[in-house]
């Protein structure tokens, strides 16, 4: 099915992120989608005493990426279970008419 869309997208061999993947965040805005296992090996280069400047690891599409340390803002897990759970309780807000309520 993914390759199909991608065809009909125009973008053939290129397949869609992993059921599940994560978000390598950066400061300047922006991120790559990476696999568990490179989610894994950066979050042990980041919790590291003295971690080193930069850090290399592949994307989702197999591009490599080297990017400062200190450029990597945040870890974010994306599995099918937590999306099928995130869409159906927006669902759910918006159709009972509710926003979120905000933190202060």
């Amino acid at each position: 099915m993914n390759e199909r869309l991608m065809e009909y997208f125009g973008m053939p061999g290129v397949s869609l992120p992993p059921e599940d993947y994560w978000l390598v965040y950066r400061q300047e805005g922006g991120g790559w989608a990476v696999t568990p296992e490179t989610a894994e090996y950066v979050a042990g280069v980041l919790d590291r005493k003295v971690p080193p400047k930069w850090v290399t690891f592949k994307d989702v599409t197999g591009a490599v990426v080297r990017v400062r340390i200190r450029s990597i803002t945040a870890l974010e897990e994306f599995s099918s279970d937590q999306r099928a759970r995130a869409q159906a309780f927006w669902q759910r807000v918006q159709e009972e008419g509710e926003g979120p309520t905000p933190c202060h």
